[in-house]
């Protein structure tokens, strides 16, 4: 279950960090425990930084997509009717079932950890999913009625070429997502990638 845990990272991050610096639920006139479910969403996957409440929080999701149906119901009253309920996914995860009963519990908006449409540089990141499962997952989603489709896509991946990164962005504009995010991989000093660099 490690993996569902992973798919949400963030919701309503500005919330999560706000009650992680001290504003908590009760400035914010959050449900109970929302702010913690929150901070848990985005800080649960993250080693060394989780505390007691947001690993209760984030151990508890044995179905992702009923706890952010209920975060919905209960946030009613708090946010506007049009409220953008963000979820990131990775192609491998976003199975046609998953993807319907994430939109049924209430995201709107998919953010897909495409990071690349080549083949070598997926394998290299020790991705999943190849290019095939990332068009795959974004038609999907597009099925499961998501209006709102964002890309991730990675800069500066060991041996990444401007022919490759070009074929990357270019692939993923024909493919006329809502928003495309470019980020540049971080390498840790002591990792895989770490020699690579």
């Amino acid at each position: 279950m490690p993996h569902e845990i992973g798919l949400i990272t963030t919701i309503a991050a500005s919330l999560a960090l706000a009650t992680l610096f001290g504003f908590g639920a009760a400035k914010l006139r959050l449900p109970p425990m929302l702010g913690y479910l929150l901070a848990g969403f985005v800080l649960g996957p993250i080693d060394g930084i989780v505390g007691p409440k947001t690993r209760a929080a984030t151990s508890a999701l044995a179905d992702p997509a009923a706890v952010i149906s209920d975060w919905v119901a209960q946030s009613a009253d708090y946010f506007a009717a049009d409220v953008e309920v963000s979820m990131e996914a990775n192609p491998s995860d976003a199975s046609q079932g998953r993807l319907a009963a994430w939109h049924a519990a209430g995201v709107n908006r998919l953010s897909l950890g495409v990071q690349s449409f080549s083949g070598r540089e997926l394998r290299l990141l020790g991705r999943r999913h190849d290019a095939g499962a990332a068009f795959e997952a974004f038609s999907a989603a597009r099925q499961a009625g998501f209006s709102s489709i964002s890309l991730d896509l990675m800069l500066a991946i060991p041996g990444q070429t401007e022919w490759s990164f070009h074929h990357t962005v270019e692939t993923a504009i024909e493919l006329e997502p809502d928003h495309l995010s470019l980020y540049l991989l971080e390498v840790h000093r002591e990792t895989e990638f770490d020699g690579l660099m």
